[in-house]
Parts: C-alpha cells; sequence; structure tokens
C-alpha cells in the first residue's frame, strides 16, 4: 500500500483512537454473530431457557454458547458480562437494536 507521507504519519494515531472511541467496540469485536446475539439476549437479563426459544436453539447450545461469551470477554458471571454487554449499548432500548432472526439450519 502506497500512503501519502502525511497520511503515514498520521494513520497509526487514527487507527489506535479509533479502537478506543467507542466504548464496547474492542471487546464485542471478537464475538460471533451467534455470541452477539447471546451476549444481547442475557444482557436483556434472559434466562438459558429464554434464549433458546428466541434463537430457536436447544438449551446445550445456548449453554456453550454463554460459556464462549464470559471467556471471550473475560468476564467471570453473567453480571460481569452484562456490565460489559451495556457499555457497548446492548440490553438497553430494545426499538434501538437489531432484531434476532433464527439461524436455519
Amino acid at each position: 500500500m502506497v500512503l501519502s507521507p502525511g497520511l503515514g504519519e498520521v494513520l497509526p494515531a487514527l487507527l489506535a483512537s479509533a479502537a478506543t472511541d467507542v466504548p464496547g467496540r474492542c471487546t464485542l469485536a471478537g464475538l460471533t454473530a451467534r455470541e452477539h446475539d447471546v451476549l444481547r439476549l442475557v444482557a436483556h437479563g434472559y434466562d438459558n431457557r429464554r434464549i433458546a426459544g428466541e434463537l430457536t436453539l436447544s438449551d446445550k447450545p445456548v449453554r456453550n454458547h454463554v460459556s464462549a461469551v464470559l471467556s471471550r470477554l473475560g468476564a467471570g458471571s453473567r453480571g460481569e458480562a452484562i456490565v460489559v454487554a451495556r457499555r457497548a449499548g446492548l440490553g438497553g432500548d430494545t426499538r434501538r437494536e437489531k432484531p434476532v432472526r433464527p439461524v436455519s439450519r
């Protein structure tokens, strides 16, 4: 990639600030789409059974997804994951969030 000298000097700082300017963006970036959906529903206070119903999954995959989310976020509990999710804008006003669409198998 060829960059102008001016952009080459500014670009590293822009990229570094972009990662920290949006709360929760970096933290949630490593989640899969399904894990993001699960975290959003956890942030709404749903238990595993209700999440399974919303996503048309059985309980076991939901447990696995919740465990993966906690691990990826470095959260020790659902409560900690909820805090991270809320800071990222999940679990608040449901009118502003994208609806969850079940994945066909």
